[in-house]
Parts: C-alpha cells; structure tokens; sequence
C-alpha cells in the first residue's frame, strides 16, 4: 500500500516491509504524474527560500 507523504503532500511512502519493484514504480510514476505533488513541491521550495534557503 502506497501512503501519501503526510506532511508535506510531496511523495509517497512505501514501507521497507512492502517494497518491492512494482510498487515503487508505481509510486514513481503517480508522483510523476499526479500534478499535485508538483504544485505541492514548488510551494515547499517558495517557503523554503522565503525562509532563507536551506543552510
């Protein structure tokens, strides 16, 4: 089972437990092409360099 990441609403998660080929392709390809989780990145990366960057 594919988990949104909860925070920040930027990836999935897979437990180690549950990995394998399949599902982590899968996930790659949902966040590649699921445009939330683009929108959701660039909203982190503008709070973060709002914030002052990552040091």
């Amino acid at each position: 089972m594919l988990t949104l990441q909860p925070w920040t609403k930027t990836g999935e998660i897979i437990p180690l437990a549950r990995l394998s080929i399949g599902k982590l392709r899968i996930a790659i390809q949902h966040v590649l092409t699921e445009k939330t989780y683009r929108q959701n990145a660039r909203k982190m990366q503008q709070e973060i360099a709002q914030a002052g960057g990552v040091k």
